[in-house]
């Protein structure tokens, strides 16, 4: 009888072991899977603001580069994506606001950062950024009647550059009408860097007001021997060829037909293989919905402003656009003063010339 009390114990004991293990090893798991899966959803939420500012940054941003980015983590699921940003003035870097945006269990993609958004100052003539309070060059809309409500007049600021010498500007340039490329090239000095073409907006809105990621043009790069579609079609054919054991003279060879493909590029074809990209990259922003910006109840409206340029404009020859950002020395702006072509221009960041500086038109 004792026998059978001692084996019924220890059946018992070994039931709630076997339990307790179970229970404690279904917990683990549990809570293994469920940080894991948070970890996913937090590490996939910080990847897509990475590739929204990248995007953004293609599209949008007036002569802003991003030169590098990370995440910072706060905690198990929140942290920081960081990007460093530089201005360039005829080659020369100068620093920017930086970006930041959060990341956690939610998109932080709308959350904005700080140096998306600008202020004006009390005069209306300048705006400067959060933060730092870097001046930045704007654009103005030749729709917009200036002189209603007792809004300033657009700024003629090329004409304040005789005063300034020996120095590196930026400067925002809006066009009486808008001009493709071949005759924005006419219009400009050789010595002066068109860093940046605005497309303008259809709308009435006076847009100094805008923030930063809502203005929209880009930044050619030079060299761009390739269209998006000629990119996408040879990409499958260099990852063939990168498979294979090229020898010396093959490698030589194809080096070669690079340097003769550059040397044979002309400034319109550099030009349209560039804005093939921008118009992929609009689209891509339009699929994904991180172009949605609107003012006053869509007085001003930015997906409706992508929309009405990419259904206009079909290729980078015949593509317009109603203003351009501006570096150089200042003594090589005095051409442009008076221009009737030039509807308004607005100084940016400045920078007192060393000997060390060199700039690259």
């Amino acid at each position: 009888m004792k026998t059978f009390e001692v084996v019924t114990k220890r059946s018992k004991r070994k039931s709630l072991l076997k339990a307790v293990l179970l229970s404690v090893t279904g917990s683990l798991i549990i809570l293994s899977s469920g940080y894991w899966i948070l970890n996913k959803i937090t590490s996939d939420n910080a990847w897509e603001i990475q590739r929204f500012h990248e995007l953004k940054n293609a599209i949008s941003y007036p002569n802003i580069e991003s030169i590098n980015w990370s995440f910072i983590p706060t905690s198990s699921f929140t942290g920081v994506y960081r990007s460093d940003q530089v201005k360039d003035l005829a080659g020369i870097s100068l620093p920017f606001e930086d970006y930041e945006s959060y990341y956690g269990l939610r998109s932080g993609l709308y959350k904005g950062s700080q140096a998306d958004n600008i202020y004006g100052s009390e005069d209306g003539t300048a705006q400067y950024t959060h933060g730092s309070s870097f001046k930045v060059p704007v654009f103005f809309n030749t729709k917009f009647n200036y002189s209603q409500d007792g809004s300033l007049l657009p700024t003629q600021d090329i004409q304040l550059l005789s005063q300034k010498s020996n120095q590196a500007v930026e400067v925002a340039v809006t066009f009486d009408k808008s001009y493709n490329f071949e005759e924005i090239e006419a219009l400009i000095p050789d010595k002066l860097k068109i860093n940046w073409y605005w497309i303008g907006t259809e709308s009435q809105y006076d847009t100094k007001e805008l923030p930063l990621d809502a203005q929209i043009g880009f930044s050619p790069v030079k060299n761009q021997i390739e269209s998006y579609e000629e990119a996408q079609k040879n990409r499958q054919a260099l990852a063939e060829e990168a498979k294979k054991e090229l020898s010396d003279e093959e490698i030589q060879q194809k080096q070669e037909k690079i340097k003769e493909e550059v040397a044979a590029l002309t400034a319109q074809e550099n030009f349209s293989n560039n804005f093939s990209f921008f118009q992929v990259n609009l689209q891509t922003a339009l699929d994904k919905g991180w172009a949605g910006y609107t003012v006053n109840n869509g007085e001003f409206d930015l997906e409706t402003d992508i929309k009405t340029y990419l259904a206009a404009n079909k290729d980078g020859q015949s593509a317009k656009f109603a203003g351009v950002i501006l570096t150089g020395r200042t003594e090589d702006f005095a051409g442009l003063e008076g221009a009737d072509w030039i509807f308004g221009s607005n100084i940016g960041q400045t920078l007192e010339l060393q000997p060390y500086h060199h700039l690259n038109p």
